[in-house]
């Protein structure tokens, strides 16, 4: 007999190699061509080519708008586009004079995984938990 836990994770997302990279819905730190490859794809790994190089980003589906806090830290989310996504910091669009909410850095240094289930997220850096991203219901 087969159980299903929830608590489980259920997907594997992998970016692997240095970088730095924010989490934060993508509406709000990204534009133009960026945005538009974000856009594209509602969850997964994806490659942005932009300015001549290319970087992989992870976009996670939150089913929906609303609010997210990251169990460790604390530190609460909007999402108005129905993602939290790891980019790479040099597409982010400049946030000068934006009153959008700070996206958090991470700094990678061999492998960014996400692990995906029903309801969160654990975000896992050079094997070790960093975040468990759950969403904020009434």
């Amino acid at each position: 007999m087969r159980i299903n836990n929830r608590k489980q994770p259920t997907k594997t997302y992998k970016i692997e190699g240095a970088g730095r990279y924010a989490l934060s819905d993508f509406c709000y730190i990204t534009e133009g061509k960026v945005f538009d490859a974000l856009c594209s794809k509602r969850q997964g790994v994806l490659t942005i080519k932009n300015d001549g190089f290319q970087k992989k980003a992870i976009v996670i589906s939150t089913g929906g708008d609303g609010g997210f806090k990251d169990l460790l830290s604390g530190h609460q989310f909007s999402v108005d586009a129905g993602n939290l996504s790891f980019i790479p910091v040099e597409l982010l669009a400049s946030q000068e004079n934006k009153e959008y909410p700070e996206p958090i850095i991470f700094n990678v240094e061999h492998e960014l995984r996400v692990l995906r289930g029903e309801g969160f997220f654990n975000v896992i850096i050079d094997n070790v938990p960093r975040a468990k991203i759950v969403g904020l219901w009434s």
